[in-house]
């Protein structure tokens, strides 16, 4: 490659000299000589890629360029106006009312629509503490219930045995009655009749005990043989004829119940009286064991009246029905069964 050197010129100041023009030409020689040692290609293509690189670091650079904080100079154009509108400035003065009323209504609806994040964070987790208030108070709410139930069941079996007590000791309450005796007869601080009292409801917590554990024939002898009869009344009874028979037994146990008051009524002494007679009556007769009303009734165990014999009348048990009448007076109806039998002389 040769080197072009016509432009070169001495300096005004600094005159070139013969010498410096010999070292000079001899330097253009080598720098000759060593370019055309290089292939010329390879150089024009070293430059073409310095070009590339330098107009890619151009762009580079020129999309860098901050544009915001270059001055605004010229026309920029309104979204949603032509250029028409631009101009105008009543459509200025209405497109600015519409994007104002846009603006309050936004605030509106940020207000009251929508919450911010931490202002929507705070009310989640107010809400999952109500939540878990109310399912404490669930809870709670439950747990009342099943006591209040408790309760419920527990007061009505007391109330039960409340009345059953209380019927009991106002039925003997005749048997012994609270003498003036009694201050004299204190013993470490209680009377004889509340000591009497307290034996009372402790024999009737024996009896109930029995009950519970299903033991029917050692409860019917221990109310047969209650203090004072205490026990000994249509409530016992009543509660006997409630319980179910069980299928070890051959007898219901308001049957056995009947056949212990029938057994003991001149030992204890105390002999039903009608109402329990009838009970004890009926108890026999719809069991299929008319033979001990046969023999409550020849025992004189049981008070005989009209109602009893009309019983023994519906089963055909007429000379049982006979002698029931006999003894409960009612000569009319014993004269009619001796005209049936013609017996009457």
């Amino acid at each position: 490659m040769d080197i072009d050197l016509s432009f070169v010129k001495a300096n005004e100041n600094v005159p070139m000299t013969s010498r410096d023009r010999q070292s000079f030409s001899q330097l253009i020689n080598f720098m000759n000589e060593e370019s055309n040692k290089v292939d010329g290609t390879r150089i024009a293509q070293l430059l073409a890629q310095a070009r590339v690189d330098e107009i890619e670091t151009a762009k580079e650079a020129f999309s860098n360029i901050d544009r915001s904080a270059s001055s605004g100079t010229g026309h920029r154009r309104i979204p949603g106006l032509t250029f028409t509108e631009e101009t105008d400035l009543k459509s200025l003065e209405k497109y600015y009312d519409f994007l104002r009323d846009k603006y309050s209504r936004l605030q509106d609806n940020a207000a009251t629509k929508y919450t911010m994040k931490e202002k929507r964070t705070e009310m989640l987790q107010f809400f999952e503490q109500k939540l878990s208030d109310l399912d404490k108070d669930r809870e709670q709410r439950l747990a009342l219930r099943k006591t209040n139930i408790t309760l419920s069941t527990i007061k009505i079996n007391s109330n039960s045995s409340e009345d059953f007590l209380i019927n009991a000791i106002y039925e003997s309450s005749h048997m012994f009655p609270k003498s003036e005796q009694d201050n004299d007869d204190d013993v470490e601080g209680e009377t004889l009749y509340y000591k009497e009292a307290g034996m009372l409801l402790d024999h009737i917590e024996i009896f109930m005990n029995l009950i519970v554990k299903g033991n029917y024939k050692e409860a019917s002898y221990v109310a047969a043989c209650s203090p004072k009869g205490v026990l000994r009344n249509m409530e016992t009874l009543l509660k006997f004829k409630a319980l179910k028979q069980s299928f070890n037994e051959d007898i219901s146990p308001w049957l056995c119940h009947c056949k212990v008051l029938a057994e003991t009524a001149r030992e204890a002494p105390f002999i039903p009286n009608k109402i329990i007679s009838l009970e004890c009556a009926k108890a026999a007769c719809s069991k299929n064991h008319i033979k001990f009303l046969y023999k409550w009734i020849a025992e004189e165990r049981l008070t005989c009246f009209d109602e009893m014999a009309q019983l023994a009348e519906r089963l055909n048990a007429v000379d049982l029905a006979e002698f029931i009448y006999r003894k409960a007076n009612g000569h009319y109806e014993v004269a009619s069964y001796l005209l049936q039998a013609d017996k009457l002389i």
